[in-house]
């Protein structure tokens, strides 16, 4: 059974109707209490700050223009959550006031994000904060910040970095839990997401050794077919191919989107495929200046396709070589990787990484497309080492810093979740 939209409505608004409540509690009985403000000027190596301002809150909303006219009303709905969840960031002393700082909350609201048949409408709030300066004795901010707190709704790539094939990726790295969400290392430089999403779900589904090599054999294999499809056609047995700057380029390009895609798993076969593609175009202006040499578009394709045909004889005697335990483990994939096509290696290589699907499950189709069923977290910098230190421009960070222990946000965040009743 499905959790009605009806429900979800409901936990919205009950959300709301708590921040309203806690709103309307005199002074005495909050814990938080106004920072005292002033105009006061601060000279720190050589710049003007005014750390102790009232600063400016500003909000910016924006509704994707490719947004279908069925997603619209979805999209209206899912405004009101995302309009909760700003009214709960806001809610921090941190933000409200921002004392020092100018912060700035920027909504977008987007089309469900492609993945699988998702159609959930998606969206994200990104919170910049800017510390306060003096510009000709009036208040002014940097034009961009690293002070950011990105918050993503409903977009399973945010889950993953560094895509390698179809819907194959390397897999992140669970490294710690921030506030009791498990934080994971996206292997690209030093990225880290934390990840708030239904218990009991693995985000991650591992992919097997088998399951990459048979899938690059299929790639190969339909690039063969392609062009062999090409090469068979009247037009390409019949013509031959003559000099021309622009088709050369043309074809050039072409090339390279092969060249990098083979590179990527094979760098020997990559120059092979290079060196295929330089006599071609030799062949071509040989051709185009002695009348008496016919080369065709068909030669031209098939040239290159055996260089492709020699990858999948070494991606087939890959699997042959594995034992049945060995392609039942999961993948791991090194962009270095040069004794093999497939770039596998062991577990535990230098620059390996196993390799993962993101798990459909993580987003439901049987929720209504407005329902929130996945939030990442994504901080723009770190800010341990601003615990303590607030002056000057390291204001924006000691302030980014306590948001993250603000608990009334980061204790409700996870009421934003909707989970489908159990049938």
């Amino acid at each position: 059974m499905v959790a009605l939209p009806h429900t979800h409505q409901l936990k919205m608004a009950l959300i709301a109707v708590v921040f309203s409540l806690f709103a309307l509690l005199p002074p005495s009985t909050t814990a938080q209490q106004k920072p005292s403000f002033s105009d006061e000027i601060i000279l720190y190596r050589g710049e003007r700050f005014m750390p102790r301002i009232d600063g400016p809150i500003e909000e910016q909303l924006l509704m994707a223009s490719s947004l279908t006219r069925q997603q619209i009303r979805p999209a209206n709905l899912f405004r009101k959550n995302l309009d909760s969840l700003v009214s709960l960031l806001k809610s921090c002393e941190v933000i409200l006031p921002p004392q020092g700082i100018k912060a700035v909350i920027k909504t977008e609201i987007m089309p469900p994000a492609g993945f699988h048949e998702n159609k959930s409408i998606s969206g994200i709030i990104d919170l910049s904060l800017f510390v306060t300066m003096v510009c000709n004795e009036k208040p002014c901010w940097d034009k961009s910040t690293d002070a950011t707190l990105s918050i993503a709704v409903n977009d399973p790539g945010k889950l993953a970095a560094i895509h390698i094939i179809d819907d194959i990726w390397i897999q992140p790295r669970l490294v710690s839990r921030f506030q009791n969400f498990p934080v994971y290392r996206l292997n690209d430089k030093d990225r880290e997401i934390t990840v708030i999403a239904p218990e009991g779900i693995n985000l991650y589904v591992p992919v097997t050794r088998e399951e990459f090599v048979t899938l690059l054999i299929s790639h190969f294999q339909e690039t063969i077919n392609k062009g062999r499809e090409a090469a068979a056609l009247p037009q390409s047995r019949n013509t031959t191919i003559l000099f021309s700057e622009a088709e050369n380029n043309a074809r050039r390009a072409e090339w390279l989107a092969d060249y990098d895609r083979m590179y990527r798993f094979d760098p020997i076969l990559a120059r092979k495929l290079q060196m295929a593609f330089e006599a071609a175009e030799k062949r071509v202006q040989e051709a185009s200046g002695d009348s008496t040499i016919t080369f065709t578009k068909s030669q031209y394709i098939e040239l290159q396709l055996g260089v492709w045909r020699e990858g999948v004889r070494k991606l087939h005697a890959e699997l042959n070589a594995m034992s049945p335990s060995e392609r039942r483990s999961q993948a791991h994939w090194s962009e270095s990787e040069t004794l093999n096509t497939s770039g596998l290696t062991p577990p535990g290589y230098p620059g390996s990484f196993p390799v993962a699907r993101i798990n459909p499950q993580v987003m439901d189709n049987k929720l209504p497309p407005d329902a929130i069923r996945l939030i990442t977290l994504e901080w723009g910098h770190e800010t341990e080492p601003y615990a303590t230190f607030n002056r000057g421009r390291s204001l924006q960070y000691h302030q980014l810093h306590r948001l993250k222990n603000c608990m009334n946000l980061w204790e409700q965040i996870g009421n934003f979740i909707t989970v489908a009743e159990e049938e």
